[in-house]
C-alpha cells in the first residue's frame, strides 16, 4: 500500500530509504516535541511532508451529487520520482526507537529576538534544561512593563519560541527579561516550600515602524 512505499529524493534527507508510514510516525512524534528541535530540522520535516502530500493530491468533485464521493488517483507511481515500491514486499512495523527523539538543552539561555529590528512582530527563543516556572516580560526604556508574554507558567524542559507583537507600541528600544525558577535540593515538593534557583537574563530589541 501507499504507506509501504519507499521515499528517496536523491538528497541527503534523513528520510531517504524510509517508508511513508515510518515518515508519518516520525513526523507525528516531531510535532509533539516541536519545541525541542532546531529550525533546520523543522524545515526538513515540512519539506518532506509537503512532497508526500503533493504526490497524489487532486481536486475533489463537489459539484456532481449523482453518485457517491469517489477520490480518483491523479498520478501513477512511476510519475513520482521520489517514491518507489519496497523490493522486500514486507509491511512496515514501527518500533518506538524509530521515532523522533528530542534533545534537551544543556543550559538556560535567552536568545536574541529575530528579526531585530522588527515591525510589528518578532520571535523570542529561550531554552531550559529542566522544568521550571517561567516569566517573560517586555519593558520600555523607563522600566515600565509594556507586555507580559509568559506569566509564571510551569513549563517543561525544552526550547520555546514566543511571538511578541507590538502593534500598540511606538518605535524605539525595548528590553525583554526572562526569569526561570527551578527547585533546588532544599525544595519540599510535597508541601511546595523550600529553596529555588533563579535564572534571569535581559536582552534589548528595537522596534522600527
Amino acid at each position: 500500500g501507499f504507506g509501504d512505499l519507499l521515499f528517496d529524493d536523491g538528497s541527503g534527507n534523513q528520510f531517504c530509504g524510509r517508508t511513508v508510514i515510518e515518515i508519518a510516525s516520525a513526523v507525528d512524534s516531531f510535532v509533539t516535541f516541536r519545541l525541542l528541535s532546531p529550525d533546520s530540522v523543522a524545515m526538513e520535516y515540512y519539506t518532506t511532508v509537503r512532497m508526500l502530500n503533493a504526490s497524489f493530491s487532486g481536486l475533489i468533485d463537489t459539484v456532481s451529487f449523482a453518485s457517491k464521493l469517489v477520490l480518483k488517483g491523479t498520478r501513477r507511481l512511476y510519475e513520482v520520482p521520489y517514491l518507489h515500491l519496497n523490493p522486500t514486499g514486507e509491511r512496515t512495523v514501527i518500533a518506538e526507537s524509530d521515532l523522533f527523539i528530542p534533545q534537551v538543552p544543556e543550559q538556560f539561555s535567552l536568545e536574541q529576538n529575530y528579526p531585530n529590528p522588527f515591525n510589528p512582530s518578532t520571535m523570542i527563543t529561550f531554552m531550559m534544561p529542566e522544568d521550571g516556572i517561567v516569566t517573560l516580560k517586555v519593558f520600555d526604556l523607563l522600566g515600565r512593563e509594556v507586555a507580559s508574554l509568559v506569566n509564571r507558567e510551569e513549563m517543561s524542559a525544552g526550547e520555546y519560541d514566543v511571538e511578541f507583537v507590538a502593534n500598540n507600541l511606538v518605535s524605539g528600544v525595548y528590553f525583554y527579561r526572562i526569569t526561570i525558577e527551578t527547585p533546588n535540593e532544599e525544595y519540599d515538593e510535597e508541601n511546595g516550600i523550600g529553596g529555588v534557583n533563579t535564572f534571569t537574563q535581559v536582552r534589548k530589541l528595537l522596534l522600527m515602524k
